[in-house]
């Protein structure tokens, strides 16, 4: 249903974490542009590793760094807590049931 890869995912003081790197074009004096579906994509790769019970593990946390292609040496970091992963798991979950029933996909379907 869904393919990508992550980038780093282990524990910092006991609580799971997943971090995603991403490359942006930015501009001096510009803050960057997180696009919604990033944490999305962050929250999915989070209850794939971590998911507890059928839940985005309790002590979720997850980040992306976006390192700039056009202002050398910039570099940001955006984290999410785990009510923002739970609300982005929600948002996963209703787009992924959209394009299954949209491309007649099933993941038990032989």
């Amino acid at each position: 249903g869904y393919a990508g890869t992550i980038d780093i995912s282990g524990y910092v003081d006991g609580m799971p974490i997943i971090v995603d790197f991403k490359t942006k074009k930015t501009r001096e004096g510009e803050d960057i542009e997180v696009p919604e579906t990033y944490p999305w994509q962050l929250a999915a790769y989070h209850f794939a590793e971590f998911g507890l019970n059928g839940e985005i593990h309790p002590h979720a946390k997850a980040i992306n760094i976006y390192i700039s292609t056009t202002e050398k040496g910039r570099m940001e970091i955006v984290t999410y807590e785990r009510a923002e992963l739970v609300e982005a798991f929600e948002c996963f979950k209703a787009c992924f049931k959209l394009w299954s029933l949209k491309n007649k996909y099933s993941p038990r379907a032989k």
